[in-house]
């Protein structure tokens, strides 16, 4: 396994996640995220080709994970600190999902 990070694979899930949306709300530093998000794409690449399987539920956890992420930045950005600590729970059982889809706990897979 050649891989360039660390964290688990619903931690760079989500870390990927979180850097296309600042891609997106930050298109000035655009390049500086686009080499991080490389490298987690190479690490996701590497798990899910050993790996060897997804599936509609797995798809729509990643896209549920996406979404509420999005919620996330938006209620900060609206000073909504209740709502982004609300919509952050929901980001915590969305990750554990895709951990059980690995079958790995918290350590790095």
């Amino acid at each position: 396994m050649d891989r360039k990070c660390s964290p688990s694979f619903a931690e760079m899930m989500d870390i990927l996640i979180v850097y296309q949306i600042k891609q997106i709300k930050d298109p000035d530093n655009h390049e500086d995220y686009e080499t991080d998000i490389q490298a987690l794409l190479n690490d996701i690449g590497t798990i899910l080709e050993e790996e060897g399987r997804l599936d509609g539920q797995f798809i729509r956890t990643i896209v549920r994970l996406s979404q509420v992420n999005l919620h996330i930045w938006n209620a900060r950005d609206n000073e909504e600190t209740s709502k982004a600590h609300e919509f952050n729970a929901i980001r915590n059982s969305t990750k554990a999902e895709l951990m059980n889809w690995k079958n790995c706990t918290n350590t790095p897979l």
